[in-house]
């Protein structure tokens, strides 16, 4: 008679399934940034403690959607990788990034 039809039941299994994906996405996400949070305290403190900081909001935020699955915690997930990215294109544009720069001069024979 029609096509098939969406029941609740299988959109909350698609909201759970995008919740865990999400959710183990942001846990990937802070790992990277908390394994890699030490060599850039080498660099000067304050780019060690914007990884561990972005580390720790980022697990934070995987936990919150995947205990209390809300708006709020979607969103602040979304804001918290949002930043990432914004402070990691600001960075790049301005080669604020001083672990590549010696690579980068040996590179280039300067």
């Amino acid at each position: 008679m029609g096509g098939p039809t969406t029941t609740a039941s299988t959109r909350r299994t698609a909201d759970e399934l995008i919740r865990i994906v999400l959710a183990v996405a942001c846990f990937g996400a802070g790992a990277i940034h908390l394994v890699f949070a030490r060599t850039h305290f080498d660099d000067g403190g304050a780019h060690g403690t914007y990884f561990f900081l972005l580390a720790g909001a980022q697990i934070a935020a995987g936990v919150a959607l995947l205990i209390k699955p809300t708006r709020a915690f979607l969103a602040l997930a979304f804001g918290v990788n949002l930043l990432a990215v914004v402070v990691w294109g600001l960075a790049q544009i301005m080669a604020v990034d001083t672990i590549a720069e010696p690579a980068l001069s040996s590179t280039l024979g300067s």
